[in-house]
């Protein structure tokens, strides 16, 4: 079965009232997209998640649902299936319900009982501890302010000099690659400054200008980074 098929049937589903048809089409690519196509990882918990909340604002049972599968994950890894892209698939789904608190509750356990998979889960759970506060256990899992600073201005410009698509889609791109720039940014100053490192945070926001390629981006990286922090909606 062609798992985009299943979101596109999902998507008509909605738009035309068939809400439980919908749902099934939303549950099956979320349970089996990447057995066949692995390279839908990225859209399977971004677009895919997105178009299920649209559908949950008209049919509620589309809710109970996904937070029935994230209740059922996170016991898994509670469990002891030590599962990093299961971890994922909570972060993101509570991401998507505005349930920040569940994904650090779940990772301050993990912590508790798995140090070394809290380590590979860590990157996954900074965003949700820092946004709910937990500067510490945040701070102690961050990268080296930095080697961050380098990785993601470096891919930052390789994005943006890339020069094979059209205007219309350069442009969404390029909105797509600063926001993701900032966010990452903004997501390490709220926890250096939630740990009282305000001269460290001030650092990481002048460095994560300085580092970006070309005046008129560099100028664009300000603007966004002068924008205020919590993450926008999914």
């Amino acid at each position: 079965m062609d798992p985009r098929k299943q979101l596109e049937i999902g998507q008509t589903a909605a738009e035309e009232g068939r809400y439980a048809e919908a749902l099934r089409a939303y549950v099956w690519f979320h349970d089996h997209a990447l057995k066949h196509e692995p390279a839908l990882y990225g859209v399977r918990l971004s677009f895919a998640l997105g178009y299920w909340m649209d559908l949950g604002k008209l049919y509620p049972q589309a809710i109970k649902k996904l937070e029935s599968i994230r209740d059922k994950k996170s016991s898994a890894i509670l469990r002891g299936k030590q599962d990093r892209d299961l971890f994922h698939d909570v972060e993101s789904i509570n991401q998507c319900l505005r349930a920040d608190q569940l994904t650090c509750d779940l990772f301050r356990e993990i912590d508790r009982r798995y140090p070394e998979f809290a380590r590979r889960c860590a990157p996954l759970a900074l965003e949700a501890l820092a946004q709910c506060g937990d500067f510490e256990l945040a701070h102690r899992y961050s990268p080296e302010p930095e080697d961050a600073l380098l990785s993601w201005s470096d891919c930052l410009n390789r994005d943006v000099a890339r020069k094979d698509r059209d205007p219309a889609t350069r442009a969404r791109l390029l909105e797509a690659y600063v926001h993701l720039y900032r966010h990452r940014v903004r997501n390490m100053v709220a926890v250096l400054q939630g740990v009282g490192q305000r001269k460290q945070a001030d650092y990481v926001l002048e460095w994560a200008v300085a580092l970006v390629d070309g005046s008129a981006m560099r100028r664009k990286v300000a603007r966004a980074l002068e924008q205020k922090w919590p993450r926008s909606p999914v």
